[in-house]
């Protein structure tokens, strides 16, 4: 009877054992890299693939009515594409010298500084056959310079492009580029140091890097080009920036006071202005003087705040994804990830108490929108406060104390507190939203409307301090639409009118309160995604292009980082115009073999993002 209690002990054991391996192995190869990076060294600190040459190509010259295998002609207006064939275009490589078996042909490039000076180098496979061609091409466009070197069995030939014409505006140095093929791979690197480092594979790989796998495994696994930068990366490119501004601006360039103040010395009197007459110019009226005070203090302090707000090393590691439409698709993909490290600071560590929730304002929205920009999950009172601290933290405090005594002054002014009184009215979401007006008869736009919706807490507390706080102070005259409360402001100068209406627990900032208080009529297209979309996001972008949901972008913010994804036309959205006339203005296309009539709609946008 024992023995057979053991025996069933261990069968037990053995069959938990067999079920944990079993889950752990499921799970640990569900993802697992495969790419070049195993080829780069752990230390790269930037690094981009591309999965297949051929879909970021134009069709060789003499074939544009044919594509490359798996791309579909469609792609033709993808507006990476579109900077590829002005690169392609010039000096030294076009898109016709490479040979067309490369077309489907993975690369990739890691990028490091060893202290100044940036070292690297980009690597393609070979099959057997592929030397030769790529070979000639590459002796014809960077010439068949001398041997500098061997590295792997394979001959490094010196690059006669000067490196004067890749003029980098920083503080960093460059080795000799050096190229060269043999049966296995394609180098162009930074020096023979950049080429030992992806053909001898000494030391761990980039594959092997926890950051660089984590960051990888929240993008497609096929397709697309991958770039990869850490943190200190970023670090570094910042302080060599800064050096390189301060040499460029000169010893006697270090304040406003210049030289004399390193000096002890005061600055010299300016002159006074004067008129043509040779006569003092009557000095600016209090109230313009003040103002101008004011815009100049802001200006101070945003030069000092700004740069301590972005917080570069709060950063851990910047990825982005991006890939041309697929089959039966318009638009190309874009996914990006932007990961903090432990207790960021700045503007990250604003981000990263940000919170993810459903839209639920869709139905207050004018339904015939073109574009629809939405956000939520950050109480405007904690936030307000989350920003003064934080600006705290960063600021000196004589210049914090600046900032307050400013704040101060407008809540006197106005007769309240934005901490205390105002913000408290206001909810969690709100959402900005603008349709461009049709043409006329004679072929003139009447302009764009648009609005911002802020959802309320509370609505009466709110119209309270409007019509006894704002509206006596900044002169707001009364109105009424539709039933709903309202105040209107005209803009001098601008032969504007801008309304606060609010309306269903609804504060509405908008220069056409009719459009914006029309829920009615035929829903367009980014309006369905937008009540439609069902994830949850702290802000979501959709507009409308060519008569379709191609924009839509989404974005999510977290302790760990910031996550987008989005889809974008390679054509100009038809909202889009560059002139006060409202005329939209031409943009170059690239060339395709023949678009697709319809792209897929809003219902197909809102899985997307």
């Amino acid at each position: 009877m024992r023995r057979n209690w053991t025996i069933g002990v261990v069968m037990a054991a053995l069959v938990l054992a067999v079920a944990g391996a079993g889950y752990w192995w499921s799970h640990r190869s569900s993802w697992a890299y495969q790419g070049l990076a195993s080829r780069f060294p752990e230390r790269a600190q930037a690094f981009m693939e591309i999965h297949e040459l051929g879909q970021w190509m134009p069709p060789a010259e003499g074939q544009a009515g044919t594509a490359a295998a798996g791309v579909q002609p469609s792609r033709g207006t993808d507006p990476m594409l579109q900077v590829l064939q002005t690169v392609w275009a010039a000096p030294v490589v076009s898109a016709k010298d490479i040979p067309a078996l490369l077309r489907t042909k993975p690369m990739a490039a890691g990028f490091w500084l060893d202290g100044p000076t940036l070292k690297g180098a980009a690597l393609m496979p070979l099959a057997p056959g592929e030397k030769a061609a790529l070979e000639q091409v590459l002796k014809d466009k960077l010439g068949d310079g001398p041997e500098v070197g061997q590295v792997a069995g394979m001959t490094l030939h010196k690059v006669d492009v000067p490196l004067g014409k890749a003029n980098i505006h920083l503080n960093i140095k460059m080795d000799q580029l050096v190229w060269g093929v043999d049966d296995t791979w394609a180098v162009f690197a930074s020096g023979v140091d950049g080429a030992k480092a992806v053909l001898e594979g000494t030391g761990k790989p980039l594959s092997q890097d926890v950051v660089f796998l984590s960051v990888l495994k929240r993008f497609p696994h096929t397709g697309g080009a991958t770039l990869f930068v850490r943190g200190n990366m970023l670090e570094r490119l910042e302080a060599l920036v800064q050096e390189k501004s301060s040499g460029e601006a000169g010893p006697d360039a270090a304040g406003p006071s210049g030289a004399a103040a390193r000096q002890g010395r005061e600055p010299a009197p300016q002159d006074k202005p004067q008129d043509r007459d040779g006569k003092a110019a009557p000095e600016a009226p209090p109230e313009t003087s003040r103002q101008e005070g004011i815009y100049k203090t802001l200006g101070v302090l945003a030069m000092h705040t700004l740069p301590k707000l972005a917080a570069i090393d709060s950063i851990s590691s910047l990825a982005l994804w991006t890939a041309p439409p697929k089959e039966g698709e318009k638009g190309w993909q874009v996914q990006s990830w932007l990961g903090f490290k432990d207790q960021p600071r700045g503007i990250w560590r604003l981000a990263a108490q940000g919170s993810s929730r459903a839209p639920q304002i869709a139905e207050r929205l004018p339904k015939h929108g073109q574009v629809y920009v939405w956000g939520a999950g950050r109480d405007p009172a904690r936030l307000y406060q989350d920003i003064l601290d934080e600006l705290g933290r960063d600021l000196p405090p004589d210049q914090m104390g600046t900032l307050r005594a400013m704040i101060g002054a407008a809540e006197g002014k106005l007769g309240l507190s934005f901490s205390n009184d105002l913000l408290p009215t206001l909810s969690d979401e709100w959402c900005f939203a603008s349709e461009r007006s049709p043409k006329g008869a004679d072929g003139s736009a009447k302009g764009t409307k648009v609005a911002l919706f802020q959802t309320l807490r509370d609505p009466r507390r709110f119209e309270d301090l409007v019509s006894q706080k704002l509206a006596p102070q900044l002169k707001l005259q009364p109105m009424e639409l539709k039933g709903a409360r309202g105040w209107s402001l005209g803009l001098p100068g601008a032969g504007q009118t801008l309304s606060l209406v609010v309306s269903g627990g609804v504060a509405i900032f908008t220069d056409d309160p009719a459009w914006a208080l029309d829920t009615g009529g035929a829903p367009s297209k980014p309006w369905k995604a937008l009540s439609d979309y069902r994830g949850k996001a702290s802000c979501l972008i959709l507009a409308e292009s060519k008569s379709d949901v191609l924009v839509s972008v989404s974005c999510m913010s977290g302790p760990e980082g910031i996550y987008m994804a989005g889809r974008f036309p390679g054509h100009k959205p038809d909202w889009c115009a560059d002139d006060k006339h409202g005329k939209p203005s031409e943009m170059p296309s690239a060339p395709s073999s023949g678009e697709t009539g319809e792209a897929h709609g809003a219902s197909e946008a809102k899985g997307t993002i």
